[in-house]
């Protein structure tokens, strides 16, 4: 297995390495003198690789294992390396193998390095040509991926390629590129060792041009490396300590603070700073920076919103900010403003009290990108806390509004439960009061002296019947408690109020009612037949009690008749009648008229009626009193 870590797919992740291969000279008057010098240098190497080796083990997620490989296959194609040439090739065939397996994954980061093993191989097999391609190519893919160190690797072979094929000028412009890519990478010993062995490198200026492109490359990718890490953060506490690490790592400073900023006042949001154990950054105790902060730099930034930069404020400050600067020893000083849709959020302040000239342009326009990059971010976190705080508060509503449903279910629940009882005892009481009203008058039949025998079987005939009304209406109550569907069956409503009539009759004689049918609908309609039942009994009842006590000469008016698709049947009567105000009112649930009425009738009457499809409603009747009508479809089947 060939494993290497995630890390392997992001080139410019790769750490550089001074190489321990040894210089080559540009003559083959040199070589001897080059060789005594790496004697000695090359088998150490190999030493130290093949104890690397022994835990290699602990880094197979790294690209230092790619590193070590590499160097170790340089090594092997050096003449003073120890072992056969058979030893060798057989060790770098094994190289060759791992590295392609790499570069077919990622070729960007590892084709460089497989062509320079390859062109050892062919070097050592003595096929210079091959060499020479494999080195070339090696060079130009390092010089892509931004690899400048295995660039000079890679040019350094190929000086060493040219030297016996007689190519000197061609030696000496490779050795002049290797020594300019060790100095762009920064390995100062290795330029110094190259041109103490080729002295004509000390007469060839090094070329900066690409130093200083190389340079901005890597600065413009850090910025948006950092700008990507800043967008990541929607916590602001998160973001602020992101963003005081990544400004003060990319533009070098060793002090700096990020100041909010609220209409004209500002307060300290996070210090950082970097000592001998690395970068520090505190959100707290910024008080002390405070009392010794260069307002005169932080009030010009807020005045003129723009980047404010002195490149050594020891020699060369003006007057307005000298006293504060020097009293903090800065060298190097910049103030960015953070501005968003030009409104000033914020502004970051740094400094480094040792170096001089550290934020030029080039840093600047990273750090100006980083700094945008930066009010927008903060100004996202700012509304994010500000969201947060309002989910936190909806949250803490919600569960108050979910504490008072509860009640109000609660509370819902109990007065269904009393509905529900008062229903019962009004639909019950009714038919209970006619089987006691039979039985008695059964009995006086009975204990006559004569008993009356027909009258007294006709009253217990009505006891059944009244004792079968309350056994449907508690089934009936009983349904509507669980919600069960109604029994719906095609039925007459003329043939049902002749029947309630007859069941109220003995109430209306008692009262002197003259009760009136006029039923001519002659349809039939689907209904509930105890529902309907009891509908009808209620209204007639409610016109009886109506009547009672207010009048000897009561009439009571029961009419059917269709209307369109509709039957209509409405129930009259010559009593006291409903006031308008309150017509709406009476089908409300407790809501009564009456004295000792429990306000149920009605409202029980109005969800038989829309259970039904149909409509109730109280009106003014011709006969002086109430009219209670509603309406039910026609059953056209």
């Amino acid at each position: 297995m060939h494993s290497l870590p995630n890390s392997a797919a992001h080139p410019a992740r790769s750490r550089p390495y001074q190489s321990t291969r040894p210089p080559h000279c540009s003559s083959a008057t040199c070589l001897p003198v080059c060789r005594r010098s790496t004697w000695a240098i090359i088998p150490h190497a190999l030493q130290h690789l093949a104890k690397t080796a022994e835990h290699a083990w602990a880094a197979p997620a790294h690209i230092n294992l790619a590193d070590y490989h590499l160097f170790h296959g340089l090594a092997l194609g050096s003449p003073e390396a120890p072992g056969s040439l058979t030893e060798k090739l057989h060790a770098l065939q094994g190289l060759r193998e791992r590295f392609g397996h790499w570069a077919g994954f990622n070729p960007a980061t590892f084709r460089n390095k497989l062509l320079l093993i390859e062109g050892v191989i062919a070097k050592l097999e003595g096929d210079g040509l091959a060499a020479i391609r494999c080195f070339d190519q090696a060079q130009i893919a390092a010089t892509a991926a931004g690899f400048i160190h295995e660039q000079a690797l890679a040019h350094e072979q190929l000086a060493e390629v040219c030297i016996p094929s007689g190519l000197i000028s061609g030696a000496n412009l490779h050795l002049r590129v290797a020594r300019d890519c060790f100095h762009i990478w920064g390995a100062t010993g290795k330029v110094h060792q190259l041109e103490t062995l080729h002295p004509f490198l000390r007469t060839q200026p090094i070329q900066e041009t690409y130093r200083a492109t190389h340079q901005a490359k890597l600065d413009l990718e850090a910025g948006i490396e950092a700008a990507r890490a800043l967008s990541e953060e929607v916590l602001l506490e998160g973001l602020i300590e992101t963003l005081m690490g990544h400004l003060t790592q990319h533009s070098g400073a060793d002090h700096g603070a990020l100041l909010i900023v609220s209409g004209a006042e500002f307060q300290m949001a996070a210090l950082a700073y970097i000592d001998d154990a690395g970068l520090h950054v505190s959100m707290d105790n910024c008080q002390k920076f405070m009392t010794q902060a260069p307002l005169s730099i932080i009030n010009a930034t807020m005045r003129t919103r723009k980047p404010l930069v002195l490149n050594d404020a020891q020699n060369d400050c003006p007057e307005a900010f000298r006293h504060e600067l020097q009293a903090r020893n800065a060298r190097s000083v910049l103030c960015l403003p953070l501005v968003i849709q030009g409104v000033l959020i914020g502004l970051v302040y740094l400094e480094n009290r040792l170096v001089p000239n550290l934020f030029g342009s080039q840093r600047l326009a990273m750090l100006e990108i980083l700094a945008s990059q930066a009010a927008v971010s903060l100004q996202t976190a700012k509304f994010y806390t500000r969201l947060a705080e309002d989910n936190q508060s909806r949250a803490q509503m919600e569960a108050e509004l979910r504490r008072s449903r509860a009640e109000l279910a609660r509370s819902a629940h109990l007065q269904v439960m009393n509905e529900l009882s008062a229903s019962i005892a009004h639909e019950i009481s009714q038919p209970l009061l006619g089987i006691a009203s039979n039985a008695a008058a059964s009995l006086r039949w009975l204990k006559r002296s004569k008993p009356d025998l027909d009258e007294a079987i006709a009253g217990l005939e009505d006891i059944r019947n009244d004792s079968e009304r309350a056994a449907n209406i508690v089934r009936a109550l009983r349904s509507l408690a669980k919600q069960a569907p109604m029994q719906l069956k095609a039925m007459k409503p003329d043939e049902l109020i002749r029947q309630v009539v007859r069941l109220t009759s003995a109430d209306a004689a008692k009262g002197t009612v003259d009760v009136q049918t006029r039923l001519q609908a002659g349809v039939s309609v689907m209904a509930d037949p105890v529902q309907l039942q009891q509908l009808v009994f209620n209204l007639i009842t409610n016109a009886l009690e109506a009547l009672a006590g207010y009048r000897s000469d009561g009439v009571l008016r029961i009419t059917s008749s269709v209307a369109g698709d509709r039957v209509e049947i409405c129930v009259d009567d010559n009593g006291p009648g409903i006031a308008p105000d309150e017509r709406e009112r009476v089908f409300g649930a407790f809501y009564t008229t009456k004295d000792d009425g429990m306000g149920m009738g009605l409202a029980i009457c109005s969800s038989v009626v829309q259970a039904h499809g149909g409509q109730l409603q109280a009106l003014a009747s011709d006969l002086g009193g109430c009219r209670i009508s509603f309406t039910l479809p026609v059953n056209h089947s």
